[in-house]
């Protein structure tokens, strides 16, 4: 418990838990939106597969580039801040005045894919530099912080 203390580990389990809802909030949302508009069964397996293809294509490549300029907290922010963008272009948010159209709300599934993988990727280390130096077993700190992660899926 005294690891959840740590502001910086706290904040990574906050993160991974909007993380795990923004990642699963368009199923029962979002479905019935892409039937209205006329998409095929199978093309509305699609766009939810979709966050997850861009995940694995961007990972390497967006993470790469982001934690050679960028702390793992900020890389965590920067993903986060598109994964907002793209629940706004999901929707479409009238913010944005953009139409109502299918192609803006499947750019957004893949903008989710690219968000995911820039902030949940750097959650675990996030929690080890916090805690390093902090505690005597450094094995029980991986542990744990591997618990608090799991528990923030949970959570979200």
């Amino acid at each position: 418990m005294s690891m959840m203390k740590q502001k910086r580990v706290f904040f990574a389990a906050i993160a991974q838990s909007i993380n795990l809802v923004i990642f699963t909030l368009g199923d029962p949302i979002f479905g019935p939106h892409l039937e209205e508009a006329g998409l095929s069964s199978m093309m509305i397996g699609i766009c939810f597969g979709l966050p997850t293809i861009t995940y694995i294509i961007t990972g390497p490549f967006l993470l790469q580039k982001l934690t050679a300029h960028f702390e793992k907290r900020t890389t965590i922010h920067f993903g986060l801040i598109f994964m907002t963008v793209s629940l706004l272009v999901i929707g479409p948010s009238w913010l944005l005045h953009l139409p109502k159209e299918v192609w803006i709300t499947i750019i957004g599934f893949g903008i989710i894919g690219m968000g995911a993988a820039s902030s949940v990727v750097p959650i675990i280390p996030e929690m080890l530099d916090a805690c390093e130096g902090k505690f005597s077993d450094e094995a029980q700190v991986k542990d744990v912080a591997a618990s608090i992660f799991n528990m923030a899926n949970g959570f979200g």
